[in-house]
């Protein structure tokens, strides 16, 4: 179950669940610097006494005698020097400041080894605590960029494992310990399978212009497109930019959601969803057919938006919303769009209050608003791209369940079985 296409559940009552999660961003304190003067010390004047004058002798002779006498200087009190004082500038110790850590993924996952990636609010280092005891999680892995790394993107690489076998971990950056509320993170590794060859892709992640965007992670989701080989997506798979801006990966190693086995693509047809996540940096987003990527089209990172492509096939096309648009779209305004881009759509259904609500294109009637977390039907009469502006989906989005038959999609980066969903439903207490 994808954010590219929807899925029915049938629950018994009116309920709504929450799928997705992210961690709010905890604001940094600010430590405002207070700088307490020293005093001034006041220089003492040393007085200088200047000797007193010798007197002259009295001269010898006639019965008048007469001297003159030097009278006595008196001692003049002379200051040595002014003293100029140097002010003392006290830096206050500014206390460490924990990171947040958010968009903890788990990817990559085969039968020896797997991925776990996050991000955090200010640079720091980070590492991965795991074992296949939850109470004793006695090893550790480290950033593939080496131990000190500091960085906002973290991804570590865990090898040397054993197949078929249940791991749990922790995600430690800095001083902040990340054990997912108490329960720990966990991830089972798949069986041990036959590599079926080498079919390497590539590309390239700017910051701006031809500026390499180093340590941005690139999320990489192959899914069937021409109904050819394994359906729906595959496993989700990353890789870390390089320094010169290069990302690249095997994509044999892709194993169907279940891990139970590689997926089975076509060299042309099936479609490669690549988003590239900064962090500070910003996000990017691409969808290249499996023909063109290697290399496939380059990504320049934004603070804000993302571009995706949608294929639309002529006939009727299952879809759901891949990001959060710019501005939320009615059913009228999506026929707009689609055919502006050279499209031609007549039509878009969705199941609603437990029967279908059709919305024909240019006509006033049932212009419904498109909703993350709900599918929808489109009918077009010919092959075309739809080019969609928006948001990737960081937040929770609720979906809400009505008695009966739901049609829903997942908005998010989780893949999950029809049993796997069906436990998280449940979870949530419907």
């Amino acid at each position: 179950t994808n954010a590219a296409a929807g899925a029915f559940v049938n629950t018994i009552a009116l309920e709504e669940i929450t799928i997705g999660s992210a961690e709010a961003p905890t604001p940094t304190p600010t430590v405002t610097q207070t700088n307490t003067p020293t005093s001034t010390p006041t220089p003492s004047n040393t007085p200088i006494n200047t000797p007193t004058s010798t007197p002259t002798p009295m001269a010898t002779g006639t019965n008048t005698a007469t001297s003159t006498l030097t009278p006595m200087a008196s001692p003049i009190n002379t200051p040595i020097s002014t003293l100029t004082p140097t002010p003392i500038i006290q830096t206050p110790t500014i206390p460490p400041t924990d990171p947040t850590i958010s968009d903890v993924r788990t990817t990559n996952v085969r039968d020896i080894s797997f991925t776990v990636s996050w991000l955090t609010d200010i640079a720091t280092t980070g590492e991965v605590r795991y074992g296949t005891d939850p109470n004793n999680l006695d090893q550790t892995a480290h950033d593939d960029r080496g131990a000190v790394t500091s960085d906002d993107t973290h991804f570590v690489t865990i090898t040397a494992l054993n197949a078929d076998t249940t791991y749990y971990f922790n995600v430690v950056s800095g001083s902040t310990i990340d054990n997912n509320g108490g329960t720990h993170y966990r991830v089972t590794t798949g069986q041990t399978l036959t590599l079926p060859g080498s079919d390497t892709i590539y590309g390239q992640v700017f910051l701006t212009g031809t500026i390499p965007a180093e340590g941005t992670i690139v999320y990489i989701t192959l899914s069937d497109a021409d109904g050819a080989g394994s359906s729906g997506e595959a496993a989700p798979l990353s890789a870390l930019v390089n320094n010169n801006g290069f990302w690249s990966i095997n994509l044999n190693n892709a194993r169907t959601a279940d891990l139970s086995s590689y997926y089975s693509y076509s060299a042309r047809g099936d479609s490669l969803s690549l988003k590239a996540q900064g962090a500070a940096d910003g996000i990017g987003c691409k969808n290249v057919d499996t023909a063109k990527d290697s290399p496939a089209d380059s990504i320049t990172l934004s603070l804000s938006q993302c571009t995706i492509t949608m294929s639309l096939d002529n006939g009727w096309n299952h879809i759901s919303l891949p990001i959060e648009p710019v501005t939320p779209y009615t059913a009228e305004e999506v026929c707009n769009e689609i055919n502006s881009q050279g499209g031609s759509i007549t039509e878009i259904d969705r199941w609603y209050a437990g029967g279908w609500q059709g919305h024909i294109c240019g006509l006033p009637f049932h212009n419904f608003e498109l909703l993350l977390g709900s599918d929808y039907f489109i009918k077009s009469n010919t092959s075309s791209i739809w080019t969609i502006e928006g948001y990737e989906v960081t937040q929770p989005v609720p979906l809400h369940l009505e008695s009966g038959w739901n049609s829903i999609s997942i908005p998010h980066t989780d893949v999950y079985t029809a049993e796997s969903l069906c436990d998280e439903i449940i979870s949530q207490g419907v």
